[in-house]
């Protein structure tokens, strides 16, 4: 059992004879701190607008405009399909008239994917995926053709999808979708797909998209275990090295 008088050197008489000196000091330094924690906790109490207050005058506050919590101090990073020789327009056609009432490409409506050895299933984080944290990455807008209108994009990957359900490119369009939209659990429904019909070395879009995710969700360090597999696969990659030091 752990107590004061547990000894390094139980055969140093000088220190065993400072034992009793020793046990007076902690008991009288264990008083102090709880008096000071009494002090503190009883200022909270009279205390419990500070932080509103704080809010409402100090002058930084007041020039933002709303909260430090408020804001997404995440950096999105993507990796783009055209870095992988991918054209998008061979995949979706962006000539089709926009519908009237377009639907979101739902990836788990399109394939069941119970579990996949390639969607990195054992991470907590991918085990808690339906409770996930998520903000609307709306800065990834620039990834995508239909920059102007997300909800045709989403519909134009919805139809494509209809066609071929097991498209590892669409499935990563549909996750791009899902980030700009801020559903985190459709965005990972998305990746599992993804992941699963990938060929080994076009994952590193799906894992780029992933560690994003994850590292929003306060998964930090499951992102950065995902952004060392995209590694794996390119490390000629800038962004994929920005991401991980943007993790980290």
């Amino acid at each position: 059992v752990d107590t004061v008088f547990n000894m390094r050197r139980p055969y140093d008489l000088v220190a065993f004879m400072k034992q009793e000196e020793r046990a007076v000091m902690l008991d009288n330094l264990k008083k102090e701190l709880l008096s000071r924690k009494d002090e503190i906790d009883k200022s909270e109490d009279r205390d419990t607008d500070l932080e509103q207050r704080f809010y409402r005058s100090e002058p930084d506050c007041i020039a933002v405009g709303k909260p430090l919590p408020e804001f997404d101090l995440y950096i999105s990073t993507v990796l783009p399909l055209e870095n992988k020789g991918i054209r998008q327009e061979e995949h979706i056609d962006f000539k089709a008239v926009p519908s009237n009432k377009p639907l979101p490409p739902d990836c788990t409506q399109v394939t069941d994917l119970h579990y996949s050895i390639h969607a990195f299933e054992h991470l907590e984080g991918m085990k808690a995926r339906k409770n996930l944290s998520g903000t609307a990455e709306l800065g990834l807008k620039n990834a995508i053709p239909h920059r102007d209108n997300v909800d045709d994009y989403g519909n134009l990957i919805y139809e494509a999808m209809k066609k071929n359900k097991t498209s590892w490119v669409l499935f990563n369009m549909a996750a791009f979708y899902w980030r700009i939209k801020g559903d985190s659990y459709q965005v990972i429904e998305c990746l599992r797909r993804a992941l699963h019909y990938s060929p080994r070395m076009q994952k590193d879009v799906a894992l780029i998209s992933l560690a994003n995710v994850l590292h929003r969700a306060r998964y930090s360090n499951e992102a950065a275990i995902v952004v060392h597999a995209a590694l794996d696969v390119s490390k000629e990659l800038n962004v994929n090295h920005f991401t991980l030091g943007n993790i980290y």
